[in-house]
This record gives C-alpha cells, structure tokens and sequence, in this order.
C-alpha cells in the first residue's frame, strides 16, 4: 500500500530502499485474536504466522502513485 505517498516518499529520500528488509506476515483467520470477534476466538493463536522475508535489491519503477522493487 502507499497511502497517503509513504512508500515513494521513502524511496526518494532513502536511496531507493536498497538494503531494506521486507516482512510479509500471513494468519489465518482462525487464529486472529479474540478482540476480532464479536464472541471471542477460542482458537487464537500469535504463534500461527507464516512469515516471508525480502531484501529489495533495486527500485525498479517510481511514479507518483506507485513504486515498484526488485527483491
């Protein structure tokens, strides 16, 4: 996502981000904390994440909309 600019902000003032880490972080919905629920979740689980990281090797694509990488 690039709200409100975030990301191309960052790429132009950062060196393109080269060397930055990307984090992806995925959860079932079953595992989701109770607070998500209106009756609770008796399966909550914060253990239950697959995790993918990236290293961005190169700024491939900047628009005022949207930045692209190379990870």
């Amino acid at each position: 996502s690039n709200l409100f600019g975030l990301v191309t902000g960052m790429a132009e003032d950062l060196q393109s981000l080269v060397g930055a880490t990307v984090v992806r972080r995925r959860v079932y919905a079953r595992f989701l904390d109770a607070v998500n629920f209106v009756a609770g979740n008796p399966e909550a689980d914060p253990e239950q994440e697959l995790s993918d990281r990236w290293v961005v090797e190169q700024m491939s694509q900047l628009t005022a909309m949207t930045a692209s990488f190379v990870l």
